[in-house]
This record gives C-alpha cells, sequence and structure tokens, in this order.
C-alpha cells in the first residue's frame, strides 16, 4: 500500500553491485538489481497512482543495510512486505521473497538454488 504521494528512487551501489529501490514515506515498496525493472515499476506505479510524483534521493539507511548485507555483516534486510508488487511477481520471484523474509541472510548462491 502507497502512503505518500511522493515516493524516492534510491540506487546504492557496493562493489560493483547496484540495487534500486523505490520507497514512500514509510517503507521500501520495491527493490531490484535491475534499472531496467526500475522503470517499469516506476511506469505501473504512475498509472495505478497518477497523482504521484517520483523524486531521486539518497536513502542513507537502505544503502548502509545493502553495504553491511554484501559484506555478511547484516543477516538480514528490509524486506518490502507491504509492496504492491509483491502480488505481481512470478511464481519464482514469490519464492525467493517468501524465502527471504522467513530466513536470514541468503547467500547469492543460496537464491539461485531455490530455482530448483
Amino acid at each position: 500500500m502507497i502512503h505518500s504521494p511522493s515516493i524516492g528512487i534510491t540506487v546504492c551501489s557496493e562493489e560493483g553491485i547496484e540495487i534500486f529501490s523505490l520507497m514512500d514515506k514509510t517503507e521500501i515498496i520495491f527493490l531490484s538489481f535491475s534499472e531496467e525493472a526500475l522503470h517499469e515499476a516506476q511506469s505501473w506505479l504512475q498509472k495505478k497512482y497518477p497523482h504521484g510524483k517520483f523524486r531521486k534521493e539518497h536513502s542513507q539507511p537502505l544503502c548502509r543495510y545493502f553495504k553491511e548485507y554484501i559484506h555478511g555483516k547484516r543477516k538480514d534486510f528490509p524486506y518490502p512486505r507491504n509492496s504492491p508488487f509483491l502480488k505481481k511477481g512470478t511464481t519464482f520471484q514469490k519464492k525467493v521473497w517468501d524465502q527471504i523474509s522467513n530466513k536470514p541472510y541468503y547467500s547469492q548462491g543460496a537464491i539461485i538454488s531455490l530455482r530448483g
């Protein structure tokens, strides 16, 4: 559920890995490693919430969490539990999101193994 007509766009980068997010005032509503997916999400949100505005911002907490997670210092990550995108996800995406929300830290290899 979107709480704010203003959606923040944040890009965090660590060791060549970028994460793209959309955030309203209270929470993360979208996370992706793909800039193309970010643009698709923006387009979908703009259609669903035509009065919404997008603004670029730098979320210090999100980027700090991402850096800590990449380096194994953080075992959890802010999961977009109330995102309108959770209903739109593919079966594989929903499976990954479910695993991430129910368990702490997952390496890239562990997430890739979920495909089986």
